[in-house]
């Protein structure tokens, strides 16, 4: 490998290798703490499985797929926040690589500053429950997920819920995550 790859496989911050499990739990560079405190934000919106949020491990990550969320009572499976949990995990872990490699690759090490961090997370969290709204239309047939999982999923997390249709899926809302909004002159990035 020529010089300048082999140093950027080295964190300039703290002088460790930059592994996966380095770059998604434990670099202090400005970004993976930030964003793994906004998912537990989010998470704690939901509270109905009464599970508190922690920083997930590099196997939560790699595992996040195969949670299971019981109701604590009843033992009842909750589809909806397990499915919020991975979601969140997944697109929050992948967010963070994106950041280093830009931080690295092309802004020669230095890093984001924290409200681009944050409309980035917000970006793409809403990105992705617009995707899920949207793949609820009959077209996708075999392929279309199903009202209930996607309410139950997003339900709780969204601001103004109280004043959205029932069904909002039907229609593109422009809301936000509960007391996610990002920056007044970053709100374009922020759904």
């Amino acid at each position: 490998m020529s010089q300048e790859l082999q140093e950027q496989a080295i964190c300039r911050d703290f002088g460790e290798i930059e592994d996966v499990n380095h770059i998604l739990t434990k670099c202090q560079t400005p970004g993976q703490e930030l964003i793994w405190k906004l998912a537990g934000e989010l998470w704690g919106k939901k509270t109905e499985s009464g599970i508190p949020w922690r920083n997930p491990t590099i196997g939560d990550i790699l595992g996040c797929r195969l949670a299971r969320i019981k109701e604590q009572t009843t033992k009842k499976l909750l589809l909806g926040e397990a499915r919020l949990r991975k979601l969140i995990i997944a697109h929050s872990a992948y967010l963070i690589w994106t950041l280093r490699c830009e931080r690295v690759i092309s802004n020669n090490g230095r890093p984001f500053p924290e409200n681009e961090i944050r409309n980035r997370w917000l970006k793409a969290i809403n990105n992705r429950r617009e995707l899920d709204r949207r793949m609820t239309h009959q077209r996708y047939e075999v392929k279309t997920l199903s009202k209930r999982l996607v309410l139950q999923t997003w339900k709780g997390v969204l601001a103004d819920e109280g004043e959205l249709p029932k069904d909002w899926m039907d229609e593109r809302i422009s809301g936000v995550l509960v007391g996610m909004a990002g920056s007044s002159r970053d709100e374009g990035c922020v759904g």
